[in-house]
């Protein structure tokens, strides 16, 4: 992936980047892998996953397409997958599944599309290849 220097006086996030001394796209990467998956308080604010130290795929992620947006970096795309979440997927949800006689529960997820790559930054094990093959619907 290709990195960038995170400029300054660019936005809100990358001064929250720049605040701790995060300076390019691959590390801020990684921080945001890094933080605890969990809700925000209010995910409709953009800096909550600096406020609460944390996220979820879709909070994590937006920040991640905030900082591209405010570098200029049009090509990291935010992307919203469906897909069937499953017992092998997500082995909690095996006795749902199986009360109710289902293979699988549609489930959303977010992630990065830059260029013709997927990114995952919602834990630091995340892995598209682990979802893709259940994928039901993609978009931008």
């Amino acid at each position: 992936m290709k990195n960038f220097i995170i400029e300054k006086n660019k936005g809100i996030v990358s001064k929250q980047f720049l605040n701790k001394n995060i300076t390019d796209f691959h590390s801020a990467c990684t921080y945001i892998s890094t933080l605890p998956y969990k809700r925000n308080t209010d995910k409709t604010y953009m800096l909550c996953v600096f406020h609460n130290l944390g996220g979820t795929c879709s909070t994590k992620h937006a920040v991640l397409r905030k900082l591209a947006v405010e570098n200029g970096r049009m090509e990291i795309k935010l992307m919203l997958g469906i897909f069937k979440m499953n017992s092998e997927y997500t082995g909690k949800i095996k006795d749902t599944l199986c009360q109710f006689d289902l293979e699988y529960i549609p489930e959303a997820h977010n992630y990065l599309k830059i260029e013709d790559t997927y990114y995952d930054y919602t834990r630091l094990d995340s892995d598209y290849k682990d979802f893709k093959n259940q994928l039901l619907v993609e978009e931008e």
